[in-house]
């Protein structure tokens, strides 16, 4: 019941959820939904962080949204049959509760609530995903990551005085394989920002100086779409 989605459901049709569910664990760097898997259920996160991910035949990969627990994830495909159209990759240790496909349809079908809670959920997360296919095109490198950081903020940021510290490792490479970019682009950049005093990195790990000078190097769209679909940066 932590799970917005649910706030309105009867407590019959809980239970009737609750036997269509079981509880999964993963480590950091396991894939919870591969690329193409059966869309056989539903996955509610209980605990930690998940990325989500296009990738290419060339091998690029593509992260297009970050989960913060408590999250719903995969119910798009199951409507269709249609075999997973991205990965989900846990960022931490993550524990998973996974709902049978039957058993979640029959849930919605029993609680008009709950649709509309779910429906808005995912037209919020489309016109993100809208977005994000149109800065990938037309925004720079610089304010792409600037956006990326601010992601990784709102899901690992840990206040230090006045400024913020990720509390995850973060390497070139993850940053680049997130933005589908080279590694030099997310080093050359870094090290502007470093050069230029607000952000220091050490052993991987990240201190902004001031929030405001992540938010002054992304698109100001951006930021305006996530105000107004009351969504933290964590929701890409």
């Amino acid at each position: 019941m932590r799970f917005p989605l649910f706030a309105d459901a009867s407590e019959a049709s809980m239970a009737g959820l609750r036997a269509g569910a079981s509880t999964h664990r993963f480590s950091a760097g396991a894939r919870v939904i591969a690329e193409g898997d059966e869309s056989d259920a539903v996955y509610l996160l209980e605990s930690g962080r998940v990325g989500v991910f296009y990738s290419s035949e060339r091998g690029v990969d593509v992260l297009v949204k970050v989960f913060s627990a408590p999250a719903v994830f995969g119910e798009m495909e199951i409507f269709f049959d249609l075999p997973r159209l991205e990965y989900v990759e846990a960022f931490d240790d993550v524990t998973v509760t996974r709902i049978a496909k039957a058993t979640f349809l029959a849930f919605l079908e029993a609680e008009h609530a709950v649709c509309l809670a779910l429906l808005k959920d995912v037209a919020a997360r489309l016109c993100i995903s809208a977005y994000n296919e149109r800065a990938l095109v037309f925004l720079a490198v610089e304010q792409r990551l600037a956006a990326l950081m601010l992601t990784f903020a709102d899901a690992y940021g840990v206040a230090d005085g006045d400024g913020v510290v990720l509390d995850t490792k973060l390497t070139y490479e993850r940053l680049a394989q997130c933005l589908g970019v080279a590694e030099k682009s997310v080093e050359r950049t870094i090290g502007k920002w470093i050069d230029e005093g607000w952000l220091t990195r050490e052993k991987k790990r990240y201190r902004i100086a001031q929030l405001s000078q992540l938010e002054a190097r992304t698109d100001p769209e951006r930021l305006s779409l996530h105000a107004r679909l009351g969504k933290g940066p964590a929701s890409r």
